[in-house]
């Protein structure tokens, strides 16, 4: 991810998260990306 971090919503709050592992973690647990994550990480 390389510096950059993304605000996933997990249930009715939001979770910044700064590295792959924490992101696979969220994801398995049920948090949702945003909309516009792709753009986040490809700029």
């Amino acid at each position: 991810m390389g510096g950059r971090t993304l605000t996933l919503t997990c249930g009715n709050k939001a979770v910044n998260v700064a590295d792959q592992l924490q992101l696979l973690s969220r994801l398995y647990s049920g948090c949702a990306l945003p909309a516009d994550y792709v753009n986040t990480l490809s700029s």
